[in-house]
């Protein structure tokens, strides 16, 4: 058994698996890439084609392409169903179709069976290098990101960086790699430092608690240094409440402080 690969598969479940139980516990899915998880479904469907076909995978590898699939085509199904309202398109505004017709177009051109499984299974190796880059661009667009949605985009870096780790390993015992994987997943790793160099260090986390208790302690300013008159605008001590826009854009608030914040 390959233990890089072992960890690396064990450390993918628990990315996607936490961002989904993320989505259905607050019912909001601010800062995913809708196009993101379609394509990564895209990938896990196209590449496990043959388990139910000509190849029988091992009882380990039937669990994880399982569960790859389900988790994430239940996180695509949650986002577009029930928390379809927090969905941001605007900022999902990545074109996908220039990502996915090179990668057809390689796996056709470069494959190894040019059967259909044989083609699906490059396009998906392909497409898995570049289905992140939706979400850069979408967290690039916001300049946020949920503490959970960073625990994942690091997750799937470390999952990458495993694979990597995996090639070199199987070079330098056996004196072979696949080069289409071993790409794929190194053009992934430079794309995730691109992430992390340039895009990382310019979102501000967002945790739902923290900012609860934001809005708590600001509505007990409020009341307490009684700044509210009765046409419910804020009277001469309005230095009293501050409020953070980018938290007044991130959250669902008490319509009166947002009344305030476009008023004044």
């Amino acid at each position: 058994m390959d233990v890089p690969l072992v960890i690396a598969d064990f450390v993918h479940l628990m990315s996607i698996t936490g961002l989904l139980l993320k989505i259905l516990y607050t019912r909001k899915c601010n800062d995913v890439s809708v196009k993101t998880q379609f394509l990564l479904a895209l990938v896990f469907i196209t590449r496990y084609l043959d388990t139910f076909t000509a190849c029988i995978p091992t009882a380990y590898g039937f669990i994880t392409r399982g569960l790859s699939i389900l988790v994430t085509c239940s996180t695509l199904i949650t986002i577009c169903g029930c928390c379809r309202k927090s969905y941001e398109s605007k900022h999902d505004a990545y074109r996908i179709m220039t990502l996915l017709a090179p990668c057809l177009v390689l796996s056709v051109f470069f494959n190894h069976d040019s059967t259909i499984i044989g083609i699906s299974w490059a396009f998906s190796e392909y497409l898995e290098a570049v289905a992140m880059v939706p979400q850069f661009v979408h967290l690039a667009n916001v300049r946020r990101a949920h503490v959970s949605v960073l625990c994942y985009i690091t997750a799937h870096a470390v999952y990458k960086c495993l694979h990597v780790v995996h090639w070199i390993r199987q070079y330098h015992q056996l004196n072979t790699f696949d080069n289409i994987s071993a790409s794929s997943s190194i053009i992934q790793c430079l794309l995730y430092s691109d992430f992390f160099l340039n895009i990382w260090h310019r979102l501000e986390p967002v945790v739902d608690e923290a900012n609860a208790h934001r809005l708590k302690d600001q509505l007990t300013d409020v009341k307490s240094e009684k700044v509210y008159e009765e046409n419910g605008y804020l009277s001469s001590n309005i230095n009293v409440v501050e409020l953070d826009s980018s938290f007044l854009k991130t959250e669902d608030n008490n319509k009166d402080l947002l009344k305030i914040k476009e008023d004044f």
